[in-house]
């Protein structure tokens, strides 16, 4: 049985297990060509409801993070990210939450393919917001700007995104695992171990 990967040991050597919840489209796209990779979310319509997920502030993040990788990761593809996990999930919770026609994905994976980042500190991104290591570095930004904060300053903290132990340190007594998500850099057939509909997964 494969051990969890533990914070203290990241990056691992070699391959990686892990696990992403896809739709039946990129399932689609790896049988027929052999792999699959994240979603262009820049050709995504946008939307005025403030409640859909698909906006600028979402792509701005998602092309910051496709250029980490590009920055990071040997061989980048330019594809934007697959997102995974370094451990097996709720899947419970997960089939209240996700489309009826999802797959639950388990892969092996070089580490040279993967970027590993905070995910709660991925949603200070999200919101374009600064990403801080302490409450004074976070007053230190805002009384003094206000709640908009330009974004040139906000990106200057988000690498901090990627110092796991860091982050961690944020979240207190919070389990170190919960907190890493993984951009992988497509998936291909060698590396799937199964390909199982979320509904018959236990």
């Amino acid at each position: 049985m494969d051990k969890p990967i533990r914070l203290d040991q990241w990056p691992p050597q070699g391959l990686v297990k892990l696990y992403t919840l896809q739709g039946p489209e990129p399932v689609e796209a790896l049988r027929r060509h052999g792999v699959m990779y994240g979603p262009d979310v820049s050709q995504m319509p946008e939307s005025d409801d403030p409640q859909s997920p698909i906006g600028v502030c979402l792509k701005d993040s998602y092309a910051w993070m496709r250029a980490q990788m590009q920055h990071r990761l040997p061989h980048f593809s330019g594809h934007y990210p697959l997102w995974a996990w370094p451990r097996r999930s709720n899947l419970r919770q997960l089939r209240k939450v996700s489309p009826a026609n999802s797959f639950w994905i388990t892969a092996r994976v070089p580490v040279s393919r993967i970027l590993a980042s905070d995910y709660m500190a991925w949603h200070s991104i999200l919101n374009q917001g600064a990403i801080t290591k302490t409450e004074e570095e976070w007053d230190a930004f805002y009384p003094t700007i206000g709640p908009h904060l330009p974004l040139d300053l906000a990106q200057a903290t988000w690498p901090l995104v990627f110092d796991l132990k860091a982050c961690q340190s944020l979240w207190g007594e919070t389990s170190p695992k919960s907190h890493v998500q993984l951009c992988v850099d497509g998936l291909y057939a060698q590396d799937i171990l199964s390909i199982k509909p979320l509904k018959g997964c236990l």
